[in-house]
């Protein structure tokens, strides 16, 4: 269950995007877009099967075979928690649907068995129907910018 202060959202691989637009969130100005047809999005250089075999050897995740994660631990004394689905089509990764709350550095590792950074991702805020790239919703979600692990 999502939660008030809770974020939200889909990760897809870009496709053919178009020129981002300035986009209102919470009173703040972000580059993004409204809309996004699904030329915009292309599967994720993984299978399904193969991201699944992939998060159920990170640390602090479950994943089962179906699909659903979870993703928990510690920030100082705070706990996090982030649930969510992976989605296939054609025998290839199509998206992930994330929410609950986590900082920055504990979804690198997934975004890495996505393909990211050679991957561009989008972000779709799944509330405010809303897609912004990967360092606007870093912006978004008060995550710090982004660093390539090896």
């Amino acid at each position: 269950m999502v939660s008030a202060g809770d974020l939200h959202f889909t990760i897809h691989a870009a496709g053919r995007l178009t020129v981002e637009r300035p986009v209102e969130l919470d009173g703040e100005a972000y580059r993004g877009w409204t809309q996004l047809d699904q030329r915009c999005f292309c599967p994720f250089p993984v299978t399904f099967e193969q991201a699944v075999r992939d998060f159920k050897q990170r640390a602090r995740m479950i994943c089962e075979p179906d699909g659903s994660l979870v993703l928990s631990g510690e920030s100082g004394q705070r706990p996090w928690r982030i649930e969510g689905t992976l989605f296939d089509r054609d025998g290839r990764l199509w998206c992930v649907e994330l929410w609950g709350r986590c900082p920055g550095s504990a979804v690198q590792p997934l975004l890495a068995a996505l393909g990211w950074p050679q991957v561009q991702l989008v972000f779709q805020l799944v509330r405010a129907g809303v897609y912004l790239g990967e360092e606007e919703f870093r912006r978004y979600a008060g995550w710090q910018p982004s660093v390539p692990t090896k």
